[in-house]
C-alpha cells in the first residue's frame, strides 16, 4: 500500500513537469559513473572498486528550463535510484554551461528496503550542480555533483545522513528544432 502512494506522488509530479517535456527544444541523453567508486571505492565497498553508473534524459525548453528523469545503479550494495529533476541551465560561454536543479527520487536497496517499508523504496531529495563542456556539436562531457538527503542510510544507521557524490558524465545532445 505504501509504494503505491509513493509512486503516485512520483507520477504526479511527471503529470506536473509534462508541460516543461513538450515545449522542449533539445534533448539529451548521458550516461555517468560515480569517480570516487570508480577508482577507490567506499565504505560499503570495503574501500574496493566498484562501478555505481547514472543514466539520464533530459529535454530543455527554450527559456533554458532542463526537466529530466535518471536511473541510478549500484549492483555492489543492491541500490538503486530512480527519479525526476529540474534545473535551468546557466551558459558560462558558448561551449561551456551550468545546471544547478532539485531532484526527488526514489531508492530500491533490496532486503533492507522490505524490512523497512515493505518494497515500498524510500523517497529522497537533493541538489545537483552540472557542469558541462561542448566537445563536438552534439557531444558534451561534464561533472555533476549531486547532494542527496539518504533515507535508507537513515534508517541503516541513524542521522540525516546527506551525501555527496560526483559524477563524470557523457552527454548526446540532439537539437529538435534548429
Amino acid at each position: 500500500m505504501e509504494f503505491t502512494k509513493k509512486l503516485w506522488r512520483m507520477k504526479k509530479l511527471i503529470i506536473l513537469l509534462f508541460p516543461l517535456f513538450v515545449s522542449g527544444q533539445n534533448v539529451s541523453f548521458s550516461a555517468g559513473v560515480d569517480v570516487r567508486n570508480a577508482v577507490i571505492g567506499s565504505k560499503p565497498t570495503q574501500n574496493k572498486p566498484e562501478v555505481d553508473y547514472l543514466l539520464g534524459f533530459n529535454m530543455i525548453s527554450f527559456n533554458r528550463f532542463d526537466v529530466g528523469i535518471f536511473y541510478e545503479n549500484f549492483n555492489r550494495i543492491a541500490f538503486t535510484r530512480y527519479g525526476c529533476s529540474v534545473g535551468y541551465q546557466l551558459p558560462i560561454t558558448e561551449k561551456l554551461i551550468v545546471t544547478p536543479s532539485v531532484e526527488f527520487s526514489l531508492i530500491n536497496r533490496g532486503e533492507v528496503e522490505q524490512e523497512f517499508c515493505g518494497n515500498g523504496g524510500f523517497m529522497s531529495y537533493g541538489l545537483n550542480c552540472k557542469l558541462q563542456y561542448e566537445i563536438l556539436d552534439n557531444f558534451c562531457i561534464g561533472l555533476k555533483g549531486n547532494y542527496i538527503k539518504r533515507n535508507d542510510l537513515s534508517y541503516l544507521y541513524g542521522g540525516t545522513n546527506l551525501l555527496l557524490s560526483g559524477y563524470l558524465e557523457l552527454t548526446y545532445k540532439i537539437n529538435l528544432i534548429k
